[in-house]
């Protein structure tokens, strides 16, 4: 499973941390599964994996903190991602839109 944004189902229904406690705990021994969860709000995500009394605190086997891409790593990516089969819609969704495209179109020469 897969939870982008994480900060924002906890809007939506604070609880989840609960229930997904309860689902950690329960299949944990069995390693069939994965969990990642990713935020923009690091605070937050902290808040949810590091502090003694989260339901989630110990639960994690691996934390990484992704820092910004540099202009010329989103330059290669991009255009790697242009010569492969590679959806447009996902080109869109992780470059910020046709927005972000428009915006970023040096990294195109």
């Amino acid at each position: 499973m897969f939870f982008d944004e994480f900060q924002n189902f906890l809007k939506i229904n604070p609880s989840i941390i609960h229930d997904l406690q309860k689902f950690w705990d329960r299949y944990e021994e069995e390693k069939r599964f994965f969990v990642i969860l990713s935020g923009s709000y690091i605070g937050m995500m902290r808040k949810v994996f590091l502090l003694r009394k989260s339901p989630l605190y110990g639960r994690a086997d691996l934390y990484i903190n992704l820092k910004p891409l540099r202009p010329s790593r989103k330059r290669c990516a991009i255009k790697t991602i242009l010569n492969t089969p590679t959806p447009l819609v996902l080109v869109v969704k992780w470059t910020g839109g046709i927005t972000g495209i428009c915006s970023q179109s040096s990294l195109f020469h």
